[in-house]
């Protein structure tokens, strides 16, 4: 997700949407780790659309990534 004020999802139907995976993935004892905003970076990070990293961006992803299967 990229993290910049010109760049706004619906945030009610986001956090609607959220929700209802987050109990679904419950409901079948499916455990989280994480949340969506781990991995929320700044414009700059990505490369040619919202969904592909720069190296950069590849970097913080890959060291939240591992911070967070560290915690579990």
């Amino acid at each position: 997700m990229i993290k910049d004020k010109d760049y706004k999802l619906n945030q009610f139907k986001f956090l609607e949407n959220m929700a209802n995976f987050k109990a679904n993935l419950l409901k079948y004892k499916i455990p989280i780790q994480g949340i969506p905003q781990n991995f929320q970076f700044e414009i700059k990070d990505f490369y040619d659309s919202p969904h592909h990293l720069n190296t950069q961006g590849a970097k913080k992803y890959t060291k939240e990534l591992i911070k967070i299967l560290n915690q579990s």
